[in-house]
């Protein structure tokens, strides 16, 4: 490493690497079993922090920012990757923007030279703003032919309606269609600030060494006198009432199928116990209360799984299911039935053994690897997670006993009150559907698929 390291000490000083007041919050670790460095450069903000009417412009600006700087054009970015073998990626998600790639180590410096132009430089060519709007508006549009996705859309929308969690990570298009050269400057400069940034990465480096290109990267963008776009301000409301949404696409011959409610937050003091139970009622085991009941026994469906979504605040927690169009009605009824159970009753002695002894022996698998680390280091810090705590999941698992679980579920869980989507053929199955939820069809609010 000392002979690689003073092969590139001419770059390191082009770079600017000096004592910097700038620190960004950088966690390296060193890894030399392959010559490969692995690098992540997040700002924590992203969908959740899109302005009201331009939904879409946090993941808008990271594509933009890897289509051209005020030294290199997008071919000019794509054609040095290439010929040090490296990648660059960006990833827009509700509370973080996070571009990653790897490189060779010994091609490390004129890489990281590459990264920060992108990250500190970027111009925003009108050119690439029309072709990125095109490309935008074709991948929407080809979101409404993929029920899976179009689903998802609807149910983040409609669970978090009039909340940050709701924007969609792509936009809507007309708002995309109305942004401005300038509306996407203005969000840059928002974003991307010194408090904002963090570097996390592993492989063949010191971390000496990325630390001091991660500070010349705050010191190249200090602190502005906007809100920390960190802050989700309020958490998402629950509902009042049991709100029924039913997406309307024609000649369906399988549905999307969610209920669901409001999270909790990692730190929340139900949370292990409810993600113990959950691991029991819908989780990734096979043998999971809604594979047996929806898959195994009735073969209603391919898949059926509930499941954690996180955030700054509370976030969700749903049970998703994709039965065919004529076994929609009792998949629906049945999944009611079993989540009331469920919140009623909790789970058996035999049940809470064996969910608490697989996910206790199976946490050490979360972080037994350098990549897998930089993930939950991202996690911890984009979400404002206290250090190490991906690692808390075995400790605090075996801190549970079977009452107290049980007792976290049922104050959690929601059954009456949970939002119900369902993406299918209204003319086909909405009278069935209200007949399944005890609910009148004029509770049923029904919306076309082509609405944004």
């Amino acid at each position: 490493m000392r002979n690689k390291l003073l092969g590139i000490l001419p770059l390191i000083t082009a770079l600017g690497f000096t004592s910097s007041s700038y620190a960004v919050d950088t966690r390296f670790e060193n890894d030399s079993s392959l010559p490969i460095v692995y690098l992540n450069v997040a700002v924590k903000g992203g969908a959740a922090n899109d302005p009201a009417g331009k939904s879409g412009i946090s993941n808008f600006v990271g594509e933009m920012m890897m289509r051209g700087t005020k030294t290199r054009t997008k071919a000019q970015i794509d054609e040095a990757l290439d010929q040090l073998g490296a990648s660059l990626n960006v990833e827009t998600r509700a509370e973080a923007l996070i571009f990653r790639g790897h490189v060779l180590s010994a091609k490390l410096a004129e890489y990281l030279e590459i990264v920060q132009d992108v990250i500190t430089n970027p111009n925003f060519p009108e050119k690439e703003i029309r072709k990125l709007k095109s490309e935008v508006a074709s991948e929407l549009l080809e979101s409404r032919g993929k029920d899976s996705t179009l689903g998802k859309i609807f149910w983040e929308g409609f669970l978090f309606e009039g909340h940050p969690y709701g924007k969609p990570i792509l936009g809507k298009t007309k708002e995309i269609e109305g942004l401005k050269r300038s509306d996407l400057l203005t969000q840059y400069a928002n974003l991307f600030q010194d408090r904002n940034l963090l570097v996390i990465g592993s492989g063949d480096a010191e971390a000496s060494f990325i630390s001091a290109w991660a500070n010349r990267i705050g010191e190249k963008r200090p602190n502005g006198a906007g809100e920390n776009p960190i802050r989700v301000s309020d958490a998402p409301k629950p509902p009042e009432k049991r709100e029924v949404l039913f997406i309307d696409k024609p000649d369906r011959t399988q549905t999307q199928l969610y209920f669901g409610q409001v999270g909790l937050r990692f730190t929340d003091p139900g949370y292990f116990p409810v993600y113990l139970a959950n691991h029991v009622f819908g989780g990734g085991s096979f043998s999971a209360r809604l594979m047996t009941e929806v898959r195994a026994k009735r073969g209603w469906s391919y898949g059926a799984y509930s499941y954690f979504r996180h955030g700054i605040r509370p976030r969700s927690w749903q049970a998703y299911t994709f039965p065919a169009t004529k076994d929609t009605p009792s998949a629906i009824a049945l999944v009611d039935t079993m989540l009331r159970d469920f919140q009623a009753k909790g789970i058996t002695e035999e049940e809470y053994q064996f969910s608490r002894d697989s996910l206790i022996n199976s946490a050490g698998f979360s972080f037994n690897t350098p990549g897998k680390r930089v993930e939950n280091l991202l996690l911890e810090k984009t979400l404002g997670l206290p250090d190490g705590f991906m690692k808390s999941y075995a400790e605090n698992l075996a801190k549970t006993d079977r009452a107290g679980v049980n007792a976290a579920v049922k104050q959690f869980l929601r059954p009456d009150k949970m939002k119900v989507l369902i993406l299918g053929t209204a003319k086909d199955l909405k009278s069935k559907v209200a007949e399944s939820l005890k609910v009148s069809e004029s509770e049923i609010k029904v919306v076309p698929y082509t609405k944004e």
